[in-house]
């Protein structure tokens, strides 16, 4: 799966972009070769390295599921003002978030195993010192967490400026957001009750109003920043006929009109949706492509107005028709 991140406030045509890998997906970086292709030669032969201890360690398997990498296009490379491709010379170093579904219900029974696991998963993918700001930042961000949220994801943004961590936290009550985000970033947004509507709207957990998804970002320095996200998760069904939900429709609308959302990218995310039947220049085989807009992001920073970005998913999987499933059995394939 790959993700598309699109900031839709300026006309700017940078797109970041998000890639899943599964542990087939490791298996094949752990024998490959990057350094040659641009990328930083020391942050690739970690991650290979990285790779070969998940596909060869059992408890490495059963604790992780997946990881994304994260490429942040810095504005203006890569880019020309007329929107045409400027040679870049590497590729960017990557935050890597790393997927805790596995552990989500060891938190409650057993905080200090749920623990563990997750510092040894920390320790395989980097380093014994970014484990310990994991720790950190865990401590900090889990104490006061509702007790129906759960940790879902852990980024790790060791490239910027100030090493970073970011907690991904899944379902947490609405009526908890404000006091949750205002104790721990000691910051008053100015929007974020308005973000926490639009978040959760239509979305709960055993019926209670939730946010589907709250980012916090902790570094050594400052502690938890002022700087925070809510996802908005886009209606998925009607997307494979190509179209997006009335409700999710109206909220491009008013996004667009609140000036937080440009007139051709509100377009562009509309016509986004689809799936189709291919065969991909690198395959054999028919592929099912899927296009949808997965979620919006709001991004609150204390008074500064909120930035929205949407996250478009591109995924494809090997199709096959049931006439072609019944002759590929007869040749026993």
């Amino acid at each position: 799966m790959i993700y598309f991140e699109c900031r839709l406030r300026d006309a700017a045509p940078q797109v970041d972009l998000v890639l899943a890998i599964y542990p087939r997906g490791a298996a094949i970086l752990a024998r490959h070769e990057f350094a040659d292709a641009g990328c930083a030669p020391g942050w690739w032969a970690s991650l290979q390295a990285f790779c070969r201890r998940w596909i060869t360690s059992a408890s490495l398997r059963a604790t992780l599921d997946h990881v994304w990498l994260e490429y942040d296009v810095a504005v203006g490379a890569g880019v020309t003002g007329a929107g045409t491709r400027r040679a870049t010379s590497r590729v960017p170093e990557p935050g890597m978030f790393i997927s805790l579904v596995k552990l989500s219900p060891l938190r409650r029974g057993r905080p200090s195993a749920w623990f563990d696991q997750v510092l040894r998963a920390v320790e395989a993918t980097t380093t014994a010192a970014v484990a310990r700001l994991v720790r950190d930042a865990l401590h900090t961000c889990i104490e006061p967490l509702p007790r129906s949220a759960a940790v879902a994801y852990i980024g790790l943004m060791m490239h910027r400026p100030t090493p970073t961590i970011r907690v991904c936290l899944a379902n947490v009550p609405t009526d908890a957001v404000m006091s949750y985000v205002t104790g721990l970033t000691s910051t008053r947004h100015r929007h974020l009750d308005a973000a926490v509507r639009l978040s959760a709207f239509r979305y709960s957990l055993d019926g209670t109003p939730c946010v589907p998804m709250l980012h916090l970002d902790v570094n050594p320095v400052q502690g938890v920043l002022p700087r925070v996200g809510l996802e908005r998760l886009f209606s998925r069904p009607c997307q494979r006929a190509g179209r997006i939900s009335n409700d999710d429709r109206q909220l491009l609308s008013l996004l667009n009109r609140f000036g937080a959302c440009t007139s051709d990218k509100r377009d562009a995310l509309l016509e986004w949706p689809g799936r189709s039947v291919a065969v991909l220049p690198h395959e054999l085989w028919w592929s099912l492509i899927d296009r949808r807009v997965n979620h919006l992001k709001f991004v609150l920073d204390g008074d500064a107005t909120f930035d929205v970005k949407a996250y478009l998913l591109l995924s494809y999987l090997c199709h096959s028709a049931p006439g072609r499933v019944a002759n590929r059995a007869a040749l026993g394939n």
